[in-house]
């Protein structure tokens, strides 16, 4: 569980006894805005008191301005081990002895028909599922950045899919009302041109050409911009030919193979 304390600046140390007492931990909260809490600042990081475990524990992200927390670093190991071709999270899931009522559920969906009987144990991906202020944002961009050798080998592989362009780039769809923060994370975080991005959406996606998408890190666009269908005079392009490649994306991005693809506010 995890929440906010709000205390007067003479109750601070009476209230870290209070919780050391107690066995609980207070931590520093990467994204926290005072705007959202009627402009009550938060201490500053310096200030915090490391857990234990935590003061040796750095993870150097190249561009990264910033120090990731101890649960962000897990998180980025956790991200990394998703894809891995040797770790297998299903399984570990499925097979944890904390998880039997995963097997209850299952079956019970089995029975009702709501779901095939075959489980895939070698899918990819991940769900960081951190609760609010926890910095997600920032983890992710931390992963983006950390896996850009990859992105690049998977560049170079031989494309067997026809009328198909990949692309080192990760693909952000998120709700416009989160669009701003992911720029803003980006600009605050990470120093200019590590993390190269373009947003697909409005008239702006109508300009972005699949030449520069190859050379971006990340696309962010809309789930909005991504379903409706782009309205132009132009005609779009067939693949991923020479010609095209120097034409506008607009609703094309189903003809791009991303290196990865991000859901923010999935659920």
């Amino acid at each position: 569980m995890h929440g906010f304390v709000f205390a007067p600046n003479n109750l601070i140390s009476n209230v870290r006894e209070a919780f050391d007492s107690a066995h609980l931990e207070l931590k520093f909260i990467p994204s926290y805005q005072p705007s959202h809490f009627f402009g009550v600042p938060q201490i500053p990081r310096l200030e915090w008191r490391q857990s234990p475990g935590e003061e040796s524990e750095v993870l150097h992200v190249s561009g990264c301005k910033s120090r990731l927390m101890h649960h962000q670093i897990k998180a980025i190991q956790f991200i990394q081990r998703s894809k891995s071709d040797v770790v297998s999270i299903p399984f570990e899931i499925w097979h944890h002895p904390d998880n039997c009522w995963v097997k209850d559920v299952f079956q019970s969906a089995v029975e009702r028909g709501s779901v095939d009987t075959g489980i895939d144990f070698n899918a990819k991906g991940c769900i960081i599922a951190d609760d609010m202020g926890l910095g997600k944002t920032l983890t992710t961009l931390s992963a983006i950045q950390l896996s850009k050798k990859d992105a690049m080998m998977f560049l170079n592989q031989t494309n067997i899919q026809e009328n198909v362009m990949r692309t080192s780039a990760t693909l952000i769809v998120c709700p416009l009302s989160t669009l701003d923060n992911w720029k803003n994370e980006i600009n605050i975080h990470f120093a200019g041109g590590t993390l190269p991005f373009r947003v697909f959406y409005g008239r702006e996606r109508f300009k972005i050409e699949f030449d520069e998408i190859k050379s971006l890190a990340i696309v962010l666009a809309t789930y909005e911009a991504i379903s409706t269908p782009a309205k132009s005079s132009c005609t779009q392009p067939e693949g991923p030919s020479e010609q095209s490649h120097s034409r506008p994306v607009y609703s094309n991005l189903g003809k791009i193979e991303w290196f990865r693809i991000v859901l923010d506010e999935a659920q």
